[in-house]
């Protein structure tokens, strides 16, 4: 008796793949004239988006509570994924690490808000002044358009333009609470650091020997900070890591002089691309070796005397 209802589960779920099957087979043709239609009417970007979403979904059903996946995604799509971004209607594209970045924070938020009723986030000294900026950055948002002075007239794209900044400014301190609260194993800040690294390297190798790939990859990523944070990392993890081969902590450090000379032989007036990196890096050299940062010192005084 035992046998039969089995044969009976066995046969309906052979039906129901059976099913799928030739609905899949039947509605890719499908959608497949009804994406062609709308590339005729709408920008591509927007019907590829449409059309990976689903993708999309079933991966983050799939990872479901895995944030480590989206915030390691979130930082290699920062750096590679220049190549194609959203269209806004304006001269302005929304990249696609942003729309990573407001997924996996909404997945964070939306459920502690629906279904716990509560937001809980770790217990931590960082929480409050975070919280506070992107509080601070609201209020500054309504008060300036709430008294904004009658006679300044402002173009038509300009309230996209606001809302966008002040989207970015609460990111940031919200993807910060993000990985305090959801990267628990090391191994993921190894990911994190080495990814960094990574694209580092890829884009001084880029930059020196094959400029136009620079269209495509690392265009906006690697301006802003990112040589401070690849020159640290890198200079760090050469100075103190001692289980790493000597090799490879030379390969760091050639990487830290890379980024120096194009950062600030290459492109002297880009300020912010090599004084935070060099003021970092000194930080870390005093740290760690009072002798090798006089002789730090010393090699930036005789430059200046040589130069001035």
């Amino acid at each position: 008796m035992t046998i039969v209802p089995g044969i009976a589960l066995r046969t309906l779920s052979n039906q129901r793949q059976l099913i799928f099957r030739l609905a899949a087979v039947l509605l890719v043709p499908f959608l497949a004239v009804v994406a062609g239609l709308l590339t005729a009417k709408v920008q591509p970007e927007i019907v590829v988006v449409a059309a990976a979403a689903p993708i999309g979904i079933l991966i983050a059903y799939q990872f479901n509570d895995r944030f480590e996946y989206g915030i390691v995604g979130i930082v290699a799509a920062a750096g590679l994924v220049n190549f194609f971004a959203l269209p806004t209607g304006t001269e302005s594209r929304i990249v696609i690490s942003m729309v990573l970045s407001i997924a996996l924070l909404a997945r964070w938020f939306v459920p502690m808000i629906l279904v716990d009723k509560h937001i809980q986030i770790k217990p931590s000294p960082i929480n409050r002044p975070l919280l506070l900026f992107a509080a601070a950055n609201i209020a500054s948002y309504l008060w300036g358009n709430a008294f904004r002075d009658p006679l300044l007239v402002s173009w038509r794209s300009f309230p996209i333009v606001q809302i966008a900044s002040l989207i970015v400014n609460i990111l940031l301190p919200m993807l910060v609470l993000l990985v305090y609260n959801k990267l628990n194993e090391g191994k993921w800040l190894k990911w994190l650091t080495w990814l960094m690294l990574g694209m580092g390297a890829l884009y001084l190798v880029a930059y020196f020997f094959a400029p136009f790939l620079l269209n495509y990859i690392l265009s906006n990523g690697s301006s802003g900070l990112f040589p401070l944070w690849v020159m640290v990392l890198a200079l760090s993890l050469a100075l103190y890591d001692e289980k790493l081969p000597l090799w490879l902590r030379g390969l760091l450090l050639i990487l830290v002089l890379g980024f120096f000379y194009r950062t600030f032989f290459l492109g002297r007036l880009w300020l912010s691309g090599w004084i935070p990196a060099l003021g970092a890096c000194t930080v870390v050299t005093f740290l760690r070796s009072k002798k090798l940062f006089a002789v730090m010192m010393l090699v930036g005084l005789l430059y200046l005397g040589l130069n001035l």
